[in-house]
């Protein structure tokens, strides 16, 4: 009996250790909302009017070949720290995307924002809905200043999407209501 019970852990070891070839992820940073705030120089509600690839390419040189820059102009409907914009000023945010076709694993959090309304179907036993149109979110940004004078996201480029927090208006309690 001690001997099967030996048997069965080192199975289990060995099954474990296996797995953790497999297995791979990388560590993403918590960027709460507390520390987005605290170490944001400028923290801002804005609506984002369009985006444009540019020719920007990622602080890791590594990154270019798989990412296009990208510079979205916000409107800012709301400046809540900082006093680098003010309300109703335009500003632009450079960020990247991966280009077409290429895809990775563990890679970067990037950032993509709607500029245009966009249709929400739900069905269901509880709902069946088909909202037709919502509008396009605001967006809360976390900036930080960098060193060559442009606002970059606080939880840097690679992971740009921790420092992003969409903000929809609420959809009629009716719409997702069953007939």
């Amino acid at each position: 009996m001690l001997y099967s019970t030996q048997i069965s852990n080192y199975t289990v070891l060995l099954i474990v250790l296996a797995s953790a070839v497999f297995v791979s992820a990388r560590q993403i940073e918590e960027w709460s909302y507390d520390r987005l705030f605290r170490e944001a120089d400028l923290a801002v509600i804005v609506s984002a009017q369009a985006t444009v690839d540019s020719t920007d390419i990622p602080p890791d040189k590594q990154w270019a070949e798989s990412l296009v820059g990208q510079a979205t102009t916000f409107k800012v409907t709301r400046t809540i720290k900082g006093d680098a914009v003010k309300d109703g000023d335009t500003m632009t945010l450079v960020h990247f995307r991966l280009k077409d076709g290429v895809t990775t694993s563990n890679g970067p959090l990037l950032v993509n924002f709607r500029t245009k309304p966009f249709k929400i179907s739900v069905r269901g036993e509880q709902v069946d809905a088909n909202v037709s149109m919502v509008e396009a979110p605001q967006y809360l940004l976390f900036l930080r200043k960098s060193a060559g004078g442009n606002f970059v996201p606080v939880s840097g480029w690679f992971d740009s999407a921790l420092s992003v927090k969409e903000i929809y208006s609420p959809l009629l309690e009716s719409a997702a209501k069953k007939p």
